[in-house]
């Protein structure tokens, strides 16, 4: 193959929905009387979803053993309409996991535990898909895309009732190419770093390449899904035909795709040339994250998640320091600096400060925090994550070592303060991890840890976080 180029992004978001399944049919829960010499409970399922439309039917409900991951019981429903129910072992630890996934185009195991792989079916291609495109694609879905939720119970008593969060476990994906020479017949898009399914306990498959034909009449993949892998970053190689032979352009994207994020891609080769752009939209929630890329032939690119411009950084006169303000953000550290100065990493804290929060141990209200970071943009960056247990000592750490540097900076910002305690003295903490963990930002060989966040605490604060990287211009470079 010949010269080649390429492009790549993410976003931080999570694709996380909710809006009750009983839109567009309600589901009818048979409040059975276990009998209680058989030791089991009846269990109300009652999965939540965008849109009861957006689930594909077959909807499969499973309960697996907590420790063994051993199958307890199982329902498959085909309509919305259907009657819910589940019996399980009483005083037994249970994962129930619900799962929407076509049967047309993902292959459901029939007895499962919960190591077994739900796997991608070779796609259902359009009527009039040439023998190109038929012999080529693999490795993803032209609709559908598997939502999955999950909630853990112990039920002791005849009946109980369980709420699961269902949300989207595959990447959305779109390529259009433009200026394609006039010979060409044929092209398609590879990524690396997806995987062919993922397992009930949320585990990705493994490792494969997909492979997307593009239509020749529109030179666009139109928006297929993805899994995503459990990868450090992800490549995308497009390739076509010319008067030369197959060509090709690539970039390495230093990140995995994520899950419930749609990646928007549009190409254009100019003279042999290309120059690509990307956006990557949350949907419904806040504004598209724009990159745009420059590509020479011969060479590839690598980009870091969450950086503008041709070179994959912003381009600054000086580095910026810790506890400074930067673009109208917060610089809470800065990582990886060159011995030169010449770039770094800068670790951004939000100006918003979030309360009374659950953690994702919560059976109710698991993914408030995931929500708020997808609807969170601040000025021109929307790529905002909750901190994770490192970043969250990084955290902790600027505030310590300099609390009237800290929140002189948030009040010249006009942000939220950092909150230690409640109006009664109660020392508060932040969610970190995935909202799985929490940390302190008060002071004392107490509040050094990171602990695991508790399933009933309603008060958690959140503090997100996003990173970029900076380089310095020569040409600007302050004396």
């Amino acid at each position: 193959m010949g010269g080649g180029k390429t492009l790549i992004v993410r976003r931080l978001c999570c694709w996380v929905v909710a809006l009750c399944l009983f839109a567009c049919g309600e589901y009818k829960v048979l409040d059975e009387e276990a009998d209680s010499s058989e030791a089991v409970s009846s269990v109300r399922i009652q999965p939540r979803a965008a849109d009861s439309e957006a689930l594909s039917y077959p909807l499969y409900i499973y309960a697996f053993g907590a420790d063994d991951g051993k199958l307890l019981a199982r329902q498959q429903l085909s309509a919305a309409d259907e009657e819910l129910r589940l019996s399980l072992p009483r005083s037994v630890s249970c994962r129930v996991v619900a799962v929407s996934a076509d049967a047309e185009r993902y292959e459901v195991p029939a007895d499962p535990v919960a190591s077994s792989v739900i796997r991608l079916k070779s796609p259902d291609l359009p009527a009039g898909a040439s023998d190109f495109a038929k012999s080529i694609a693999q490795g993803f879905s032209l609709s559908s895309p598997v939502q999955m939720g999950s909630a853990d119970i112990v039920p002791t008593g005849d009946k109980a009732t369980l709420t699961i969060q269902m949300n989207y476990r595959m990447a959305a994906f779109s390529v259009t190419l433009a200026g394609l020479p006039a010979v060409c017949t044929a092209a398609y898009v590879s990524v690396a770093g997806v995987a062919q399914g993922v397992t009930f306990d949320g585990t990705p498959g493994e490792s494969v390449t997909a492979r997307i034909p593009f239509d020749p009449q529109t030179w666009s993949t139109g928006e297929v899904y993805l899994f995503p892998a459990a990868v450090t970053q992800t490549t995308f190689t497009i390739a076509y035909n010319d008067a030369d032979g197959e060509q090709y352009a690539s970039v390495h994207y230093l990140s995995p795709l994520a899950a419930g994020t749609p990646y928007q891609l549009n190409g254009t080769c100019t003279d042999g040339a290309w120059q690509l752009t990307g956006s990557v939209t949350p949907p419904v929630w806040s504004d598209s994250v724009r990159l745009d890329f420059g590509f020479t032939a011969g060479e590839t690119t690598t980009l870091q998640p969450g950086t503008s411009g041709g070179s994959g950084a912003y381009t600054v006169t000086a580095l910026p320091e810790p506890l400074t303000e930067w673009n109208g953000h917060l610089v809470a550290a800065v990582l990886d600096k060159r011995e030169d100065n010449a770039s770094a990493t800068l670790l951004l804290m939000s100006l918003t400060d979030y309360a009374g929060l659950t953690s994702a141990a919560n059976t109710e209200t698991p993914t408030t925090a995931f929500s708020l970071a997808a609807h969170y943009s601040e000025a021109d960056l929307a790529a905002w994550r909750i901190p994770s247990a490192d970043e969250a000592l990084l955290l902790r750490k600027a505030y310590i070592d300099q609390p009237d540097r800290l929140e002189t900076l948030i009040d010249g910002l006009q942000a939220d303060a950092v909150v230690l305690t409640d109006e009664k003295g109660n020392n508060l903490r932040y969610l970190c991890a995935d909202a799985s963990k929490t940390f302190s930002f008060k002071s004392g060989s107490s509040y050094n840890s990171i602990k695991e966040a508790g399933a009933t605490v309603k008060n958690y604060r959140l503090r997100l976080v996003t990173t970029v990287q900076v380089r310095v211009d020569p040409e600007l470079q302050e004396e």
